[in-house]
């Protein structure tokens, strides 16, 4: 049975079955990965069963929740990022497992760095537009490696500790101009994951899982 292909002209190709829920009208709307897709100027070929129209991009990103959680290796954020993945459904992302497989092809020189945050960050995405929450980690140490991988929902700072035991992080490091929460030291874990939930409880950023 032949299937439907519409192709818009940024190159993304969205193929249906037939189905008689599918016409050809102006105001076409697809949802595909989470983004939805509204056809304009539709242009039909019978023949072909192509149809070719521009497209807006309507809602893609945003919807649900990415935690990025920063600092020193040795502060104590992988910690930190664990239990606030505990407090609610969300997939764990941890810097030093995607080093360990995604990312197996990266050194820890700055360009390297800026490559594994960049994956980082679209990695999250892509589960982000799948309609979960993320909860990233990792020590991110420059503003280029935070720029690399993209916004965040909220960027938490673990800044418990001055120096660190790999020389070369220690010599990247910058800290951040902008977070929205900084940890200092003496404060426990479960405390810490209080402190982050309670912005994200604020702010409503847990608000998409909780309509579906």
């Amino acid at each position: 049975m032949p299937t439907l292909t519409v192709t818009g002209e940024a190159g993304v190709t969205l193929v249906f079955l037939p189905s008689p829920r599918i016409s050809l009208r102006p105001n076409l709307t697809a949802r595909v990965f989470g983004g939805e897709y509204r056809a304009t100027n539709i242009k039909h070929n019978a023949l072909s069963a192509t149809t070719r129209f521009n497209y807006e991009l309507i809602f893609l990103e945003g919807r649900n929740l990415i935690c990025l959680v920063i600092g020193l290796p040795g502060s104590g954020k992988t910690t930190l990022a664990d239990a606030i993945a505990h407090r609610f459904v969300s997939v764990r992302l941890n810097a030093n497992e995607i080093r360990a497989d995604l990312s197996s092809d990266l050194g820890f020189s700055v360009a390297d760095r800026v490559e594994q945050a960049r994956r980082l960050g679209a990695l999250s995405r892509l589960l982000d537009r799948q309609g979960l929450h993320v909860v990233v980690d990792f020590v991110s140490p420059t503003e280029e490696t935070r720029q690399a991988f993209g916004p965040a929902s909220i960027l938490v700072w673990v800044d418990r500790i001055d120096e660190c035991r790999f020389a070369d992080t220690q010599q990247l490091w910058e800290s951040p101009a902008r977070y929205d929460i900084r940890i200092p030291s003496g404060v426990s874990i479960e405390e810490e994951a209080d402190i982050v939930m309670a912005m994200i409880e604020e702010n409503g950023l847990l608000h998409a899982t909780e309509e579906n």
